[in-house]
């Protein structure tokens, strides 16, 4: 009628390797940010990440990318970016 189900385990040890944010840093000025220190500079910061496509000025599959502090997008776009309460 029933089944006893007997369950045997063996114990591995097993690897993994992880990244660990060490630091931000904006590409223009260059200043570095600690995740442990800066945590709200960091959430601050733009990041663009743009991937070219077919006939791109950047190239094909060319991917760009850029972090910038609050401060260098404010010097950089601050004429551009478009502000809105989000709340």
């Amino acid at each position: 009628m029933g089944y006893d189900v007997t369950k045997v385990y063996e114990q591995t040890t097993t690897t993994i390797t992880t990244n660990h944010l060490k630091m931000v840093v904006c590409d223009c000025c260059k200043k570095e940010f600690d995740p442990e220190e800066d945590i709200f500079s960091i959430q601050d910061m733009i990041h663009i990440e743009h991937l070219g496509g077919y006939a791109s000025g950047y190239g094909d599959g060319v991917k760009v990318t850029a972090d910038f502090c609050h401060i260098c997008a404010e010097k950089l776009f601050g004429n551009y970016l478009k502000r809105t309460n989000a709340w």
